[in-house]
C-alpha cells in the first residue's frame, strides 16, 4: 500500500486493519508489528495460542478439538502448541503487545463455539497493561460469525466504522 498508494487512489498514511477470526488474528499481529497502522479492529480472533486449548476447555467449547494435530491452530503452527510452545508464543498477538500499539477494538460473542471469549479478554488485558488504547465489547449470546444474534453483525460493523473514523481522520 505504501509503494502503490497513489496508483491505487489510497492514502497510505491512513491505514487501519480489520479482520474476523483468523483474519482478526492476522490484523492484530500486523497491527502490533507495523508502527504505521493507525487502528485495529479484531472480531473474535485467536490471541494467545499458548493458552488456546486451556481457554477452550474452561469455556466449555466442544465444537472443535484445539489440541488435535489437525486442528486449525496446529495447522497454522505446523505442530500443536504443546509440541512447539515457542512457535505458539511467537504466533500469538499477546506476545507482541507494547505501549506504542495502535488503538484496538476487540469484539467477541460470549457464546462463541470456535474461539474462546477468553482470547479477546487476554489481548485486551495485555494491551491495557501496556498502556495502549483498547476497547473490548462482549456480545451476549452471539456465536462465531455473530450467529445467534441477527443484529450483532450490523451493530459490530457500525461500531467498527465509528471506531475507525477518528483514528483515520475521517
Amino acid at each position: 500500500m505504501r509503494s502503490n498508494g497513489e496508483a491505487l487512489g489510497v492514502d497510505a498514511s491512513r491505514v487501519a486493519l480489520w479482520g474476523e477470526s483468523a483474519g482478526g488474528h492476522l490484523a492484530a499481529l500486523l497491527g502490533l508489528a507495523d508502527p504505521d497502522v493507525r487502528a485495529v479492529v479484531d472480531w473474535y480472533g485467536p490471541a494467545d495460542l499458548t493458552t488456546f486449548v486451556d481457554d477452550a476447555a474452561a469455556g466449555g467449547i466442544s465444537a472443535v478439538e484445539p489440541a488435535a494435530p489437525d486442528s486449525r491452530e496446529a495447522l497454522l503452527l505446523g505442530a500443536t502448541a504443546a509440541a512447539d510452545p515457542e512457535r505458539a508464543r511467537s504466533a500469538s498477538p499477546v506476545a507482541h503487545v507494547h505501549g506504542g500499539a495502535p488503538p484496538f477494538l476487540l469484539r467477541h460473542g460470549t457464546a462463541d463455539r470456535l474461539v474462546p471469549t477468553r482470547q479477546s479478554e487476554r489481548l485486551a488485558a495485555a494491551l491495557e497493561s501496556a498502556g495502549a488504547d483498547v476497547r473490548l465489547d462482549l456480545v451476549p449470546g452471539a456465536d462465531h460469525l455473530w450467529r445467534g444474534d441477527p443484529e450483532a453483525a450490523r451493530t459490530a460493523f457500525d461500531d467498527a466504522v465509528a471506531f475507525l473514523r477518528p483514528h483515520l481522520g475521517l
